[in-house]
């Protein structure tokens, strides 16, 4: 794994850094937002060895609603080391709109179900 400039995927489980990740990656239930009822959920990052976080953040896929190149992987402000979660779409600094749309929303599930489905699979081992 290098922290080279990464190729620019459709998305993150299409990127070939998916396999390696995946392991460090955990749905979050957050019901401050929905409540109890409709609560969200936010995809974060476990800790991960200083490498793989430097290469994890320095992943580049496409928004899933404008496909502006933009980095899946984010620290949460005011972390430098360590916090980091999955992100559909362009910063909030960068784009509003692009976090509120029905793409971000099916994009997210997208990710939920397959992080899911991947912490099954290292249970299993």
């Amino acid at each position: 794994m290098s922290c080279v400039e990464s190729p620019l995927a459709a998305h993150l489980l299409d990127h070939p850094m998916w396999g390696e990740l995946a392991p460090y990656m955990r749905v979050e239930v957050y019901d401050r937002d929905g409540g109890h009822q409709d609560p969200r959920h936010r995809i974060e990052c476990r800790p991960m060895p200083a490498k793989v976080l430097e290469v994890a953040l320095s992943l580049r896929v496409a928004c899933c609603t404008c496909s502006e190149p933009m980095h899946p992987i984010r620290l949460r402000r005011g972390e430098t080391f360590g916090h980091a979660y999955y992100a559909a779409a362009c910063p909030l600094d960068v784009s509003l709109r692009c976090s509120r749309t029905a793409q971000s929303r099916g994009d997210y599930e997208r990710m939920v179900d397959a992080v899911r489905t991947a912490e099954r699979q290292v249970r299993l081992f």
